[in-house]
């Protein structure tokens, strides 16, 4: 792992991030024929991240943080971003940035906060995560 804040971290954070998504789209809905109008959980996950309600609004928070501590322009999104291929991507890359940041910078673990952001990956999303790894070819 290269050392915080140099060139070489800012090239494997940047790596580590385009590599995610990927990976994440082929967990939720590989498969799908219209994956930006999947519907999972109940009803509770919609599109091709498979995002609920709650991480929409930890979306919105992490882009408030980074508004104020970088002074980009404040991005808001709605439960209805979530069928949007860009917007939801944002909304992806908003959360994993900030969980890389906080030390996840293992492909399968970072994956992972997508799952479960704030406690341990359940062991059958980790599974899930490594074959989809593999199957895209991807280096871990």
């Amino acid at each position: 792992m290269p050392k915080k804040g140099t060139k070489e971290w800012f090239d494997f954070r940047s790596t580590q991030l385009a590599n995610v998504e990927p990976v994440l789209r082929e967990v939720e809905t590989g498969g799908e024929k219209d994956p930006d109008n999947a519907i999972g959980d109940g009803g509770k996950a919609v599109g091709r991240y498979q995002i609920h309600e709650v991480a929409v609004e930890e979306a919105n928070r992490l882009a408030a943080r980074e508004t104020r501590r970088l002074g980009v322009p404040l991005q808001v999104f709605t439960p209805d971003d979530r069928r949007d291929p860009e917007k939801a991507r944002r909304m992806l890359d908003i959360t994993m940035r900030f969980h890389f940041d906080r030390g996840r910078t293992n492909l399968v673990d970072l994956a992972g906060r997508w799952h479960d952001p704030y406690s341990a990956t359940d062991p059958e999303y980790k599974e899930k995560v490594i074959k989809a790894i593999q199957k895209l070819g991807i280096k871990p």
